[in-house]
């Protein structure tokens, strides 16, 4: 670790502590709102009909001593998820017993929520200021979806919190702009892609702000990369290479040399920045290295489209096939009709030389956007602000109080079927408006924070491509607001900017007249 680095992270200790009283009441504020959802208000969370029972299942597994599976040693791998929230669940599993493994959870989900809070602090802070550190940080601690995301048995919470944590060494990184920063940012961005395996690609997008931050020293600036890359590599590769292990790949071999590729061609990247001759001629067939990698990558979409059995999982193309064809989820999943469901799926079963069954969507998924690529985009966007503007929380919420619902609510009042005070006395109405309160004004303030501050506009682009890339992977894929919303709940950051500054405007308004008054007297 540089000077540089040890430096910035005692600047960061030290602004913690002349922060204290502040951060001290708002973390209070935080676990004790949580602890009140989690303990009085919905102590006991339904876990059917969702991925609770499921993680619960997995976690059960890792402390029994089977690591990341469904069933006992032998038995394949899990793919779908990383490793770090089961092994959460089992270490609360192992603490707590079978009795209290929900509860044990459910308080470790709290205590992440709590140091979140203290993160988003640090981001705001090295981003712009501490006021907008601290209005980030009680955002988070006041936020109703955060309060109740924190105690669902889902990996968003600890997403969130790993997610935060790889924004702020990433910030502190690019701000230092030393080796061992964006070795140790590359790291940290491992973190949510250890809990959610949607984040993988997530360093190539901050990347491109490495690229578009340095125009001019385009080479500096993709050693910045290659060092971000090869620490993301470096942490990730272990589980990687277990998961390809584990499972019964057919071509023996091969996707070990596949997972550690990217591993390799980073070494190799950072070692041609080094050879200046080596540059020069890789500078002069540039042109060439573009048309042969867009020959690798059709050469390799063909090779993936005509594979008997596809790369892809099963549940990646699940919902590719929905998403490219006339089949939704709700068609897929109408248990009127469940017969219907199993012969569409039927027409892309197939069973392999062992006897195993698998599925291949892949030539429906190809047939769809060769013929209907315009209509295919229109339904992903009209999707993807559906899931935006639906805020995250209000179906849980709804179960918790067996309220009429917020929407309908105000649906009966415009009608003039119910009064004002009718909905006014629902039991879930203060909770939901609070929902609705902080989805909205996190989601305008903080599009507006990041078109309109343009003192910190460059930092400000790494939460916006955080953001769009994350739109983009579960657009294309299948997108629900629970999905989307860690990614949204950054927005608290740069809203916190523009709260900032109306609070700056206020002030100065009204202490002119003061200021002209005793300059007069």
């Amino acid at each position: 670790m540089t000077n540089s680095l040890r430096s910035a992270i005692r600047e960061d200790v030290t602004d913690l502590r002349n922060s204290k009283l502040a951060l001290i009441l708002l973390l209070c504020i935080a676990i004790g709102l949580r602890l009140l959802w989690a303990l009085v208000i919905y102590p006991e969370p339904n876990l059917e009909g969702g991925d609770g029972e499921f993680y619960m299942t997995v976690g059960q597994r890792v402390a029994e001593g089977n690591g990341v599976s469904l069933q006992g040693p032998g038995y394949k791998a899990i793919t779908i998820v990383g490793p770090i929230y089961p092994y959460l669940i089992g270490l609360a599993w192992t603490i707590f017993g079978e009795g209290g493994s929900i509860f044990g959870v459910r308080f470790s989900q709290i205590i992440l929520a709590c140091l979140t809070v203290i993160v988003a602090f640090l981001v705001g802070k090295r981003a712009h200021s501490k006021p907008v550190g601290l209005i980030a940080a009680g955002a988070l601690a006041f936020d109703t979806r955060y309060i109740i995301e924190s105690s669902e048995i889902y990996t968003e919470s600890t997403f969130i919190a790993m997610l935060f944590l790889a924004i702020w060494m990433f910030t502190l990184a690019v701000q230092i702009r030393s080796v061992s920063a964006l070795l140790i940012a590359g790291a940290f961005l491992g973190l949510p892609a250890l809990v959610r395996p949607v984040a993988q690609f997530m360093p190539f997008a901050l990347c491109v702000w490495l690229l578009w931050r340095r125009p001019n020293t385009v080479l500096a600036a993709i050693r910045d990369c290659l060092y971000l890359l090869l620490g993301y590599y470096l942490i990730t590769l272990p589980w990687e290479l277990r998961t390809i292990i584990r499972l019964d790949w057919e071509l023996q071999g091969i996707p070990s040399l596949v997972s550690i590729a990217p591993l390799l061609l980073t070494l190799i990247g950072l070692w041609v920045t080094t050879q200046q001759a080596l540059l020069n001629f890789v500078w002069r067939i540039r042109y060439v290295l573009l048309i042969a990698v867009a020959l690798v990558v059709i050469g390799g979409g063909i090779f993936v489209a005509n594979r008997e059995k596809p790369l892809l999982s099963d549940d990646v193309q699940m919902h590719l096939f929905m998403a490219t064809t006339e089949w939704n989820w709700e068609a897929l999943s109408n248990h009127d009709d469940p017969y219907g469901r199993d012969n569409v799926l039927y027409l892309y079963q197939h069973t392999d030389a062992n006897g195993q069954t698998y599925y291949n969507f892949m030539p429906a998924i190809w047939e769809g956007v060769r013929t209907n690529l315009p209509t295919i985009i229109l339904n992903r966007l009209i999707e993807i602000s559906e899931s935006i503007l639906q805020p995250h929380g209000t179906v849980v919420t709804g179960s918790v109080f067996q309220g009429i619902g917020f929407r309908n609510a105000v649906r009966d009042v415009l009608s003039g079927a119910a009064s004002l005070g009718y909905v006014l006395q629902q039991p879930d109405f203060l909770v939901k408006l609070s929902i609705y309160f902080f989805h909205f004004v996190s989601l305008g303030l903080g599009i507006l924070g990041l078109l309109l501050d343009r003192t910190r506009k460059s930092l400000w682009l790494i939460v916006g491509l955080v953001i769009a890339y994350y739109l983009a992977i579960y657009g294309a894929l299948f997108i629900i607001p629970r999905y989307i919303f860690p990614a949204l709940l950054l927005l608290h950051l740069p809203s916190a900017v523009l709260i900032y500054r109306i609070y700056q405007q206020l002030v100065s308004r009204n202490t002119a007249p003061l200021t002209a008054a005793t300059q007069s007297s």
